[in-house]
């Protein structure tokens, strides 16, 4: 049996290993696609897939804590207005008027 993975540097094996959940998260997130039911689902597996990325791929977590508390403010804010709106669509009135077509 082939030991490469076990010999990585621990920064390496991180690397590889939040690669595999976000591939077993797209995975996951194709298979839900059909039901409308699971969207919620979908959305929040999305939102942990960009705090993945953005903390471990785009070095945010290295980053200083207010930089690293902005960031997951902002994904924070922008993941519960995009389920907001899906749970309830009256929202969308609210803000933006008649202009939108659901």
């Amino acid at each position: 049996m082939n030991n490469n993975f076990v010999n990585l540097p621990m920064q390496h094996r991180k690397t590889v290993l939040i690669w595999a959940v976000l591939l077993l998260s797209i995975l996951i997130s194709w298979l839900w696609v059909e039901s409308v039911a699971l969207l919620p689902g979908i959305i929040a597996l999305t939102a942990v897939k960009v705090w993945l990325v953005v903390h471990y791929y785009m070095e945010v977590g290295q980053a200083p804590r207010w930089l690293r508390l902005i960031c997951s403010a902002w994904m924070m804010l922008v993941f519960s207005m995009i389920l907001g709106c899906y749970l309830q669509p009256q929202l969308l009135h609210h803000f933006f008027g008649e202009q939108v077509m659901l």
